[in-house]
């Protein structure tokens, strides 16, 4: 019976031993399984980090991509903008210098047409002081002088003797003559065409031709009708120099006398 206790007790014993073994081996495997799943925990959280680390690695490189082909495309845009804004600088410099070429043109034919006008003034008041020299000298009045024999033109009681109507029609002849000099100088057109012809000038109405020297009985008539005329053409000139109206009751040789004052002003 003593041995059979003994025996327990060292059964109970060795068990005791065995529990503690066994204890210390579990915690020895908690302990290994413990660092096992840390480990494991550990690394995938390393995997899951590097996991998202990629990811966002290749959202950031695509992201990179994106930015960089913006970035080409921005850089061609420039470099098209300056070739453009290159091509406009070329085209304003061109532009300038084409300005300031028909800038010069136009100074070059502005100061032609100025000294062609003061030559054409020059020229003008030339052939006005011939003009006066010819029909307003002290010396040369003797050309318009037989225009005093005009009122015999009107007076029915007197005849003219064939001397008057010859001085007359000399008179009428230069006087055609003025009128037709005066409306080159000024530019104008008269009223009635005057061709100056020596003995055989005329003045051309709207249906016949009105030769100032003619044979008689029809001589008077002619000289009337080429007078009238003449006046009608002394009208456009005394219009274009200004020439008050009251002027038009005057005589023929104080109207001439009048104009050939305003020719020599302008001359």
């Amino acid at each position: 019976m003593l041995q059979v206790l003994i025996s327990l007790r060292e059964k109970k014993e060795s068990l005791k031993k065995q529990k503690i073994a066994l204890e210390e081996e579990l915690n020895q495997l908690l302990n290994y399984l413990e660092q096992g799943s840390k480990k494991l925990s550990d690394a995938y959280n390393v995997k899951c980090q590097s996991t998202e680390f990629e990811i966002k690695k290749k959202e950031i490189q695509k992201q990179m991509e994106k930015e960089s082909l913006e970035i080409v495309k921005n850089q061609q845009y420039c470099i098209d903008q300056q070739r453009i804004y290159k091509e406009r600088a070329d085209w304003i410099d061109k532009f300038n210098d084409k300005l300031k070429e028909d800038f010069k043109s136009c100074q070059k034919k502005e100061e032609t047409i100025q000294i062609r006008s003061t030559v054409a003034k020059g020229i003008k008041r030339l052939f006005l002081l011939q003009l006066c020299t010819i029909f307003f000298d002290k010396e040369n009045q003797r050309l318009l002088w037989g225009l005093h024999k005009i009122k015999l033109l009107n007076d029915v009681q007197q005849n003219m003797s064939s001397q008057d109507e010859d001085h007359l029609a000399t008179s009428l002849g230069y006087l055609g003559l003025l009128l037709q000099q005066i409306a080159k100088i000024k530019g104008l057109t008269l009223k009635y065409e005057f061709k100056f012809k020596g003995s055989k000038s005329y003045i051309q109405s709207q249906n016949d031709t009105l030769y100032l020297f003619s044979q008689r009985p029809s001589n008077l008539k002619i000289l009337k009708q080429s007078y009238g005329l003449l006046i009608q053409n002394l009208y456009v000139i005394m219009e274009e120099l200004s020439v008050q109206k009251q002027w038009r009751i005057q005589s023929l040789p104080a109207i001439i006398g009048k104009i050939g004052e305003m020719l020599w002003v302008d001359a």
